[in-house]
């Protein structure tokens, strides 16, 4: 069967840096409430990749590069920041050019 994840975690991206996408895996060892959200240096949210309830379970999440205009970003670092029920977790991730 399925593994089933015993803690809450956000591993680190890959490729990073990355080029066009990137994939994002993250684990909540129980049902609930999912936020990650990618950010720019200067702290402003620049896209959601989830939200909503999440079943127990891993997740691998692709990111496009960008924004929540559709349009793409530019290269630099930025952070994906995630959250479940009391876990917080962010992590450095580099766009190329």
């Amino acid at each position: 069967g399925e593994d089933i994840p015993r803690v809450y975690a956000l591993y680190q991206n890959t490729p990073n840096p990355f080029g066009d996408v990137t994939r994002i895996r993250y684990a909540i060892p129980r049902k609930g409430e999912v936020s990650l959200e990618v950010y720019n240096v200067l702290g402003q949210k620049i896209s959601v990749l989830e939200s909503g309830v999440k079943e127990t379970g891993f997740y691998d999440v692709k990111w496009d590069g960008r924004d929540s205009r559709g349009m793409r970003v530019s290269g630099g670092v930025y952070f994906v920041r995630f959250s479940s029920g009391d876990f917080h977790s962010i992590k450095k991730i580099v766009k190329l050019r």
